[in-house]
């Protein structure tokens, strides 16, 4: 799956991206019609720019780890990614090495972005809450929570994940 979406045009990438973020929001408008047209251009609105800086970030995020992995064969470079978060230690030391590599690099990212996510997911709780709250929102609204929740506690957990996977990649190879 994830050398689909690196091999995608970035275009197609941001109409992606601006339709994963438009969809939900057109959704729950069906069940809370009042100021329909207002509401539809800011989703829009919205949309579009979410799209643009989700596309930006995964460009960025993507030419990252292939510095991070370095310069090897493409093959090796997605059995590293699929190494990362599953399964057995990789038993070919290139394919151990680019994975450790970017895992450490996987890692440093997490800690650096943690904050600023965790915090960006928690105010769309709450903002989502109050909203359907004072009944400015519809309840349907509500399913965004289930949305974020897994995404915020992803950021609490992710770190101690990757620091095992990094121990795991770093003991020395068994010999058969």
């Amino acid at each position: 799956m994830r050398e689909r979406l690196v091999s995608l045009p970035t275009w197609v990438l941001f109409l992606c991206s601006t339709l994963l973020c438009l969809l939900p929001m057109l959704v729950t408008t069906l069940f809370d019609s009042s100021h329909l047209e207002v509401k539809v251009l800011f989703y829009v609105g919205f949309s579009l720019v979410f799209g643009a800086m989700l596309t930006f970030a995964l460009r960025r995020r993507f030419r990252s780890e292939r510095r991070a992995v370095g310069d090897i064969p493409v093959g090796v470079e997605s059995a590293a990614h699929r190494a990362l978060g599953r399964g057995q230690v990789p038993t070919d030391p290139e394919v151990r090495a680019a994975t450790l590599r970017l895992a450490e690099h996987q890692l440093g990212m997490m800690i650096k972005c943690r904050p600023l996510v965790i915090i960006g997911f928690t105010l769309a709780m709450v903002s989502t809450v109050v909203g359907v709250v004072g009944g400015s929102g519809s309840p349907w609204r509500l399913l965004f929570v289930a949305g974020y929740l897994p995404l915020m506690l992803a950021q609490w957990y992710g770190p101690k994940k990757m620091r095992r996977r990094i121990q795991e990649l770093s003991e020395p190879a068994e010999s058969s």
